[in-house]
């Protein structure tokens, strides 16, 4: 079984807590996934957010663009 975090809407619901973000840039950095509540969270005001959490570059690639390509299987 395969389960996968998407990383949206956290903001609404008070912003993320410490354990998403250590986890996430530790043992769910394959799990991630972008995703966003638009229009009520526009894409650019996520990516501003998320970066303030300060992700690794090689999490902060896998969450917005490689895990997404290994969900949907592509290259």
């Amino acid at each position: 079984m395969s389960v996968h975090l998407l990383c949206h809407c956290v903001k609404a619901y008070g912003g993320p807590s410490g354990a998403m973000v250590r986890d996430t840039n530790s043992h769910l950095q394959n799990k991630a996934l972008f995703g966003t509540d638009h229009p009520f969270i526009r894409p650019d005001r996520w990516l501003r957010d998320f970066d303030q959490l300060d992700p690794k570059p090689e999490v902060r690639q896998k969450i917005l663009f490689d895990n997404a390509k290994k969900v949907f299987g592509l290259r």
